[in-house]
């Protein structure tokens, strides 16, 4: 599986989404919420937690993640720190 998400904030009001792939790139799954007032390092990391409780309630335990935001990168690969 494949989980990609994303986040945007625009004038105070942030929201986030995202797909679940399988190998074949075919689409199983997408959401996408509003999360209100926050950053968007918050709105990348709820769509990310939201994308991943999604495959966890599939069953699955294989999981690539694809995002843009490099802190939350990094911090999945464990070369840098929750801010």
């Amino acid at each position: 599986m494949k989980v990609n998400f994303d986040g945007s904030v625009q004038n105070n009001s942030a929201a986030g989404g995202y797909i679940i792939r399988d190998w074949r790139g075919m689409v199983l799954k997408l959401g996408a919420a509003y999360y209100g007032n926050t950053s968007i390092i918050m709105a990348e990391g709820n769509a990310l937690r939201d994308g991943i409780q999604a495959v966890i309630a599939t069953g699955y335990c294989k999981l690539d993640i694809e995002g843009d935001n490099m802190i939350i990168i990094k911090v999945l690969q464990g070369t840098a720190t929750v801010p």
